[in-house]
C-alpha cells in the first residue's frame, strides 16, 4: 500500500510554486527558517542560484539551490548544468554546495554527469554539486508532513480538519494539568504521560488556556481528605467548554463525595472520565495517554508519516508528534537501573510502540533520537525491522546534506567492508558472546576494564568495526549506516548458531545508528546492554 512517504505527488506546474517548495525544503534541511530565501526575481540574472542560505552546523557556509522545472520527463542536459555551474561560481559569497532541483524522475546518465562535475569542483577547490529529482524531493516531501498539509491537501485524510491540521501538524501531543494546592513536586502520573510522549503543562504558568490548542484536560486531585473538594469541582466545571479528552483523577473514595459537590453546583461531567488516584500509575497513564494519542492524531489530519522525539535532555523539539520526555529517569551521570527499566521505561515504550502500530503497517515513523546508547537500541528493539518502517534522523557536525540526515532503515544497502577481530576465540559449549559495536573507534580498554572490576570474563569476546575500514565511517550516509547494521545483524545471527544464549553489547556510534542496530537483532536471547562512564562501563538492562 502507497504511503505519504513513498508517494509520487503530483508535480507542480508553476515554477513560483516549485521555488516556494524547494525553498521550504531547504529551509528544513539546512535548519535554516530565517535565512534561506529567493535569490532575486524570475528573469533576472541570479548566477546559477535561485535559493541560498546556512546550514545550521556551520552558519560561515553558504549553500545554494537551482531549480529546473520541466513539467515533464525531460532531463535538464549536461550543457544545461554546466551553464548553471559556471554562473555559480560567480556567486558571493562563495558557495559550499549547489543543488540541481528538477521534477524530471531519477536517471542513471544524470547522476553520472552531476558526480563527475562533483568530483572536477571539488577537485578545483569549489563547490559540491549535488541533484534532487522529483523521487528524492516526494521523499522529503513525505518526511515532513507540515509541507504535504501546506502544498498537498488532499492527502490529509479528513478535510474538514485541514485548518487545524496546518496549526498542529508539528504540535506535540499536550495537556494541560489542573489541581488546588501547590505541589512540592511533580506528580507521579504527570512524569509518567511525558514518559509516553504527551508534553504536560500545569495551568498556572499559562495565561489565556481557553486559547490554548491542547489535547486534553488532566484535573488531579492531591489530598487524601475533602478539604478542597469543593474548588476542585469548581475548576472542573469551570473548564466543560473544553471539547479534549478530559480526565479527573482523585481517590475512589472520594468520588461519590465529588460527583454530590458537581450536582449541588448545578452542573454535570458527563464527557468527563473519572479515574481513581490509587491506581496503578502505569495503567492511568496508559489509558489517558490512549485517549489523547487518537484525539491529537485525528486533529492533525491522520498523516501516516509519524514524527516521534525521544530525549532524555530537558530542550523540547521544534517539530515532534510525540515528545518522549525521559529525562526524570535517564540524564548522566543517573542512569536508570534494571528494575527502573523493567517498571517503568519499558512499560512506557510498549505503550507508545502498540499505539504508534495501532495506525498500520503502513505508517513511516521516524525517529529523533537524544539518547544514551543502551536506550537507543532499546528503542530499535521494541520497533523491530520485522513490524516496522522506521528512519531515524541522523545530522552529524558537518553534514548537511539530506541522504547524510536522513536514514530509512529499508533503504537498499550498499557494499560495505566491516572489520571483525576476535578477542577471545569461539569455542564449542560457549554460551556467552561479548560484543564490542563500534563505527571506527577502539573501546577495547573500556571494556576490558570493566570486566576486571566484576571479575567476569565472557566465553567469546567479538571487536565489531573497531577498524576504520570505510572512509565514510566519519561521515556516515544513510546507505552506509544500512549497509552497516544489516553485516551487524547477519554476523550476530550466524555467531548464535554455534549456541550462544547471552550476548554483551558495548557500543560506541551516534544514537540513530544504534536504533537500527537495535531494530536487526530481534530473537537473539538474552542481549545485555551497557552504559558508558568514563573510562570505563556500567550494566544497564537485559533485553529479552
Amino acid at each position: 500500500m502507497p504511503t505519504r512517504y513513498s508517494t509520487n505527488f503530483p508535480r507542480l506546474k508553476s515554477d513560483d510554486e516549485f521555488e516556494d517548495l524547494i525553498l521550504d525544503l531547504c529551509r528544513l534541511e539546512w535548519n535554516d527558517p530565517y535565512v534561506a530565501d529567493r535569490h532575486g526575481r524570475s528573469g533576472q540574472r541570479q548566477k546559477g542560484v535561485d535559493i541560498f542560505g546556512h546550514p545550521s552546523e556551520n552558519p560561515l557556509l553558504i549553500n545554494g539551490a537551482q531549480c529546473k522545472l520541466k513539467t515533464g520527463d525531460r532531463q535538464p542536459t549536461e550543457a544545461e548544468i554546466e551553464k548553471e555551474v559556471n554562473s555559480a561560481r560567480e556567486f558571493s559569497p562563495p558557495l559550499n554546495q549547489l543543488i540541481i532541483t528538477t521534477d524530471a524522475p531519477r536517471d542513471a546518465n544524470t547522476q553520472r554527469i552531476v558526480s563527475q562535475i562533483d568530483q572536477r569542483e571539488l577537485r578545483a577547490g569549489g563547490f559540491s554539486v549535488s541533484i534532487w529529482f522529483w523521487d528524492s524531493i516526494c521523499q522529503r516531501i513525505g518526511a515532513y508532513p507540515r509541507l504535504i498539509v501546506k502544498y498537498f491537501h488532499d492527502y490529509l485524510s479528513n478535510l474538514t480538519t485541514a485548518p487545524e491540521s496546518e496549526r498542529l501538524v508539528d504540535v506535540p501531543l499536550r495537556m494541560l494539568i489542573i489541581g488546588v494546592e501547590t505541589k512540592s513536586k511533580r506528580p507521579l502520573l504527570e512524569v509518567a504521560l511525558e514518559l509516553r510522549g504527551i508534553q504536560v503543562r500545569d495551568s498556572q504558568e499559562i495565561s489565556g488556556i481557553e486559547n490554548l490548542l491542547v489535547d486534553g484536560l488532566l484535573f488531579l486531585y492531591q489530598l487524601e481528605d475533602i478539604s478542597g473538594l469543593s474548588r476542585f469541582a469548581g475548576r472542573v466545571l469551570n473548564h466543560k467548554s473544553f471539547t479534549c479528552p478530559t480526565f479527573v483523577v482523585l481517590p475512589g473514595n472520594l468520588h461519590h463525595q465529588f460527583l454530590k459537590i458537581i450536582e449541588e453546583l448545578g452542573g454535570e461531567i458527563q464527557k468527563v472520565k473519572l479515574l481513581d488516584a490509587h491506581q496503578a500509575v502505569n495503567e492511568t497513564a496508559k489509558f489517558i495517554s490512549e485517549k489523547v494519542f487518537g484525539y491529537g492524531y485525528r486533529r492533525r489530519g491522520s498523516l501516516t508519516t509519524i514524527d516521534l522525539s525521544i530525549r532524555s535532555a530537558l530542550t523540547r523539539p521544534r517539530y515532534a508528534f510525540l515528545d518522549i520526555n525521559w529525562e526524570s529517569y535517564l540524564s548522566p551521570p543517573h542512569f536508570p537501573n534494571q528494575e527502573e527499566w523493567s517498571s517503568i521505561l519499558k512499560p512506557a515504550l510498549d505503550d507508545v510502540r502498540r499505539q504508534v502500530m495501532e495506525l498500520g503497517d503502513s505508517c513511516l515513523i521516524q525517529f529523533r533520537s537524544v539518547l544514551q546508547l543502551p536506550a537507543a537500541f532499546a528503542l530499535g528493539f521494541a520497533f523491530n525491522i520485522r513490524l516496522s518502517r522506521l528512519a531515524v534522523w541522523a545530522r552529524e557536525t558537518g553534514i548537511s546534506d539530506f541522504r547524510q540526515q536522513y536514514w530509512a532503515s529499508d533503504t537498499t544497502a550498499s557494499h560495505l567492508n566491516l572489520s571483525q577481530e576476535w578477542i577471545v576465540p569461539l569455542k564449542s559449549r560457549a554460551r556467552s558472546l561479548a560484543v564490542e559495536l563500534t563505527n571506527g573507534r577502539d573501546i577495547h580498554a573500556s571494556v576490558e576494564t570493566y570486566f576486571n572490576q566484576v571479575g567476569f570474563m565472557p566465553d567469546a569476546w567479538l571487536q565489531i568495526g573497531r577498524e576504520n575500514s570505510d572512509t565514510r565511517f566519519s561521515k556516515m550516509d544513510q546507505d552506509c549506516a544500512v549497509a552497516f547494521v544489516d553485516q551487524v545483524g547477519q554476523i550476530i545471527r550466524n555467531v548464535r548458531q554455534s549456541g550462544i544464549t547471552d550476548l554483551h553489547i558495548f557500543l560506541a556510534m551516534p544514537s540513530a545508528l544504534a536504533i537500527l542496530v537495535g531494530q536487526r537483532l530481534q530473537a537473539c536471547g538474552c542481549i545485555h546492554l551497557y552504559w558508558y562512564t568514563n573510562p570505563s562501563y556500567q550494566y544497564a538492562f537485559t533485553l529479552q
